[in-house]
């Protein structure tokens, strides 16, 4: 038979065997033993991409902090009652500026329950036992956590008022109260020179107790008044001692707000070094407190003081 004569049958064999192929196909029998039908690796996931261990979920639960919403007092509080010794004094550490408000808090707590009655009955003098108890506790762990002796030294000296000593610290009160208020309804520097008089008492009973925040506070109002009245030396004299006494607390107002009153009065009378020097003092407790905003304004300052110390 001839190559010619051989076409038809060739075609009929090929379709015959096409039919076959589809007949099972039109079904929706795929045929097991024909790989192409099988599944296209193409499809599936490239198993070159694989998740990333170290963001792999720990199987290992993680127990939330207990004290991580807590700050200030309430957080002391708490690591105080759980124990939590060495933790405490790192948050004391961090917080060193905003101790002292803590700290004095179980010395006024005290001096309510010494108050309550006089002489004060076995149960007053219980509670006053446990309190001065956890005063000096906590400015002993303050203490440890900064390297000194300094909320010891001021809880120990309000701990031992006895009855009179403890009036004078009513009087002294009072008597900075009264200024307080001659200093907000005064209209004038004159008006305002009379809060000195109750303002000059108050420091003079605050420094026979050993009242270190008080007698912290009248230098640094003495010093407003004096500032209000144009006195520069008296002012730059009496805000230095406000700084002086308020660092051995840590007295964040008396020495913050007395250094912008030694800058100012420095400048007025001329005295470059010293203006200078309240700045830098800025800069580092705003470094130490970590308020960035305020350590850049204070750094703007200095460089602009600096340009002007250079072109005199």
């Amino acid at each position: 038979m001839s190559s010619g004569e051989n076409r038809p049958m060739l075609r009929h064999l090929l379709v015959a065997g096409l039919l076959l192929v589809l007949v099972p196909l039109a079904a929706g029998q795929v045929p097991e033993q024909d790989p192409r039908y099988g599944i296209d690796p193409r499809g599936g996931e490239d198993p070159r991409v694989a998740e990333d261990p170290r963001v792999a979920d720990d199987p290992r639960e993680t127990p939330a902090d207990p004290y991580g919403s807590l700050e200030g007092a309430e957080l002391f509080d708490a690591l105080f009652a759980s124990g939590e010794t060495g933790r405490l004094k790192i948050a004391m550490r961090e917080n060193a500026w905003n101790l002292l408000p803590y700290i004095d808090s179980y010395c006024r707590m005290w001096l309510v329950i010494a108050d309550h009655s006089e002489p004060p009955d076995a149960a007053d003098l219980v509670k006053m036992r446990e309190t001065a108890d956890k005063g000096r506790q906590l400015a002993q762990m303050a203490d440890a956590s900064l390297g000194d002796t300094r909320f010891s030294t001021y809880v120990g000296n309000v701990y031992s008022w006895t009855a009179q000593q403890r009036a004078q610290v009513r009087e002294e009160q009072e008597l900075f109260d009264l200024a307080m208020k001659i200093w907000r309804s005064a209209e004038t520097p004159q008006e305002a020179h009379a809060a000195l008089t109750p303002l000059l008492q108050a420091l003079d009973r605050a420094r026979q107790l050993g009242d270190f925040w008080g007698e912290a506070s009248a230098y640094m109002m003495i010093g407003r008044v004096q500032a209000a009245n144009g006195l520069a030396a008296e002012t730059h004299l009496n805000v230095n001692h406000a700084i002086r006494v308020g660092r051995q607390i840590r007295d964040m107002d008396a020495v913050w707000d007395g250094l912008t009153l030694s800058y100012e009065a420095s400048v007025e009378m001329g005295s470059w070094e010293p203006a200078r020097e309240a700045l830098k003092d800025q800069y580092l407790i705003s470094l130490e407190v970590g308020d960035e905003d305020t350590t850049a304004q204070v750094m703007k300052l200095l460089v602009e003081f600096d340009e002007f110390m250079e072109r005199l």
